[in-house]
Parts: C-alpha cells; structure tokens; sequence
C-alpha cells in the first residue's frame, strides 16, 4: 500500500474521534460563556434594578453539562437565579391580579371591591419598580379607587364598633384598611365620620403593638428559663404569664402557644419554689459522692424518682433543688454457719437536698441497707435507695 493510501485510511480511522473531541471543545466553551453570564448577572443584581433582577434570572436556564462544572459559589448562585424566577413570577401574578381587579370593578362588580383593596394591598415596591407603562396607570387607578373603597368599608367597619369587645381579626382589619387609604392618597379633609373611623383604626393599631409585646416578652421570657433554668425564673416569669391577655391569646401562633404553655409550667414551678414547696414538677438535679459504689447508686435513685413521676434534669443550672448522695463503703461478709454460707451486704448512704435557688437546706436523710443471700449486695443498695425515696415523698406538698 503507497504511503498516500495509508494516510487516507489512517484519517477515516482518527476523523470521528477528532470530530468528537472538536465538538465536546466547543460545548465546553458554550457552557463557559453560560457560567460567567451567570457571575456576571449574579453580581449586577447585587445592586441593581427589576433589569439586573430579570437578567439574573434569565441566566438560571443552564444545561447540565452547565451544572455539573459549578464550583460551590456558583451552586449556590444558580440557586439564587432561580429564586430570582420564582419572584420574577409571583410579581407577574400580582400585576396580572391588579388588572383583572381593576377591570372587573369597571365591568362594575362591586364583589371585586375587596379583591382590588388586597391587589393593591399585595403590591410591592418592585413590582411597581418593573411595571410597563400601561401597568403603572393601572396601578394609579387602582390605588386611588381602593383608597376611596377602603375608606367606606373602614366607615361601616367602624360604625357601633367597641375595640374592647372586638376580635383580633377585627383590629387587624382596621388596620388594614386605614393603611391603604393613608397609604393611597388619604383623606385632605376628612369628615367628622371618616376621621372617627381612622382615629378607631390607630386606636386598633396601638392596641395590636401592645399585644405584639407582650407576646416578644412572653417567648423572651420562656426563652431564658429554656437557657437559665429557674435562675432565670422569679417576677419576670410571673409578670409575663400574668401579662398575657385573652386577646393576646386568641391570635398566638402555634409556636407561641408552646411558649405560652411551657411558661404556664415554668410559673407554677416559679410559685412553688418560691414558696419552698417541692411538687414533682419542681426539676431536681441528683449527684452522688463518697467511697462506695456512686454510679450503681445514682442510677438507681435517678430511675426510682423518675418512676414516681419527679422531673430530673442534667445540669445544675437549670436545677430548683439539687439532691446530693453521700455512699458509704459497701460491707459485703460470708457468714458461715456449719456447712452453710450466707451472704450479708450492708450500706449506709446519706442524703442532702438543697434549693440551689436559694441555697437553703430542703432535707437530710440517712438510709441503711442490709442485704442477705446471693443477691446481697443489690439488695443492700435497693433497701437504702427505696428509704430515701421515701424520705423525698415525704417532704412532698402536693402536685
């Protein structure tokens, strides 16, 4: 074969690989020119307008060959580009959601009245940022006509109304549509009826302020007996609890509910300990020293009070009575009596219990534990540990 014909078939041979390679060599530079669109958009938006914002988020339409070659900066802003759509489209519906208002209150559908006062409501800064100009004259309208229907729906809401017999829901709905009228235009000179409906609207608006505090003190406050234990419990607990209304009540959330039941526990725990009286809701942290066996009878006085029902915690700190355990030396003996063994065990163990809010003595109490046979030892330390359960039952008043 002449050399010629050798490389003509050397080059049938390499030509799909060279093409392969050629075409993966420009979907690699593709992919880098859609990367650095997206660094590029990400970095505008930081300080740009709805422009940079729709930019950034066009720039989300990666492939995968895209996403496989980010770093994790750039994860971490293709998943802001894609926030960036999702918001994108939510400011879409808005807008989209403020015309069909606008046109079906024109159509003269006084039941769209209230959809067109929460349209205009639900606007934000940036949809009107971005509105075209056929948009922006919507919007003007829109907020003009909400003021005015606002404005009489605050009048009837207002009308023979009592704030303090009003709900929740009622304030709130002051509120809100006081704010849309003042926040539309407002009222140059209102008459003697609009101005008593929008005084009785910041009346409701003081009144939803006061309950909102009382409510961040209520959660601070459980926060810190969740934190301190009950050094941090006294008057703040019991001024909280004591705070909080039947109005504050009915508009908690769920997580303000816990807050608010586990701050009605820390109370009674708060009166109970200040009046030195140990229920089983009172949460007692147990030590032992001593030469004995400690670990043996620790465990078994914390399973035998957590049996009857006291409430145990693992640090001091968050203590209102520490129980200490003095364990004596474990006396164990074979007594022989002819050609019989018996096992005898003995142990006295002491106990001490204190408010370690107050560093004032609850208790003391001495146990002794004898024990005979194979099992003599264990039953040494369940006999003394039973008798200073006893002793902490005893000293009991009331649950």
């Amino acid at each position: 074969m002449l050399d010629y014909d050798k490389s003509r078939e050397r080059w049938r041979e390499v030509k799909p690989i060279i093409t392969e390679a050629q075409a993966a060599t420009s979907s690699i530079a593709e992919s880098d020119i859609r990367i650095a669109r997206l660094v590029g958009a990400a970095n505008a938006a930081k300080s740009g307008g709805p422009a940079q914002v729709e930019a950034f988020a066009a720039a989300a339409a990666l492939e995968q060959l895209d996403i496989a070659r980010l770093t994790a900066g750039q994860e971490e802003m293709l998943e802001a580009a894609r926030a960036a759509r999702s918001d994108l489209q939510d400011s879409d519906h808005r807008l989209d959601s403020l015309a069909v208002a606008v046109q079906s209150v024109i159509d003269g559908g006084p039941d769209m009245r209230t959809e067109l006062i929460k349209a205009v409501g639900a606007l934000t800064p940036f949809d009107v940022a971005r509105a075209n100009s056929d948009q922006l004259q919507t919007i003007t309208r829109a907020k003009s006509e909400a003021a005015q229907f606002a404005l009489n729906e605050l009048i009837l809401e207002a009308s023979g109304l009592s704030l303090a017999s009003a709900s929740a829901e009622q304030h709130q709905r002051l509120v809100d549509l006081a704010a849309v009228v003042t926040g539309h235009g407002g009222v140059s000179e209102p008459t003697p009826e609009q101005n008593a409906a929008l005084n009785l609207s910041q009346e409701a608006g003081a009144a939803l302020a006061r309950s909102n505090r009382r409510l961040a003190t209520m959660s601070a406050t459980i926060d810190a007996v969740r934190a301190g234990g009950p050094s941090a419990m006294g008057d703040e607990v019991l001024k909280s609890f004591d705070a909080v209304t039947v109005f504050d009540r009915s508009r908690m959330t769920d997580e303000q509910r816990k807050d608010y039941s586990d701050l009605e526990d820390a109370r009674e725990v708060t009166i109970t300990t200040a009046e030195r009286a140990l229920t089983r809701a009172v949460p007692l942290f147990v030590t032992a020293v001593g030469p004995g066996p400690n670990q043996a009878a620790l465990d078994e006085f914390r399973k035998a009070l957590r049996g009857d029902g006291f409430n145990l915690v693992d640090m001091r700190e968050a203590s209102a009575v520490h129980l200490m355990l003095n364990v004596g030396e474990l006396e164990e003996r074979d007594n022989i009596f002819g050609n019989t063994t018996v096992k005898t065990a003995r142990i006295d163990i002491g106990l001490r219990g204190e408010w370690t809010i107050a560093d004032e003595d609850l208790l003391t109490s001495n146990s002794e534990g004898v024990g005979r046979g194979r099992d003599a030892a264990e039953e040494a330390l369940q006999k003394s540990i039973d008798e200073l359960t006893d002793a902490i039952r005893n000293v009991v008043t009331g649950d």
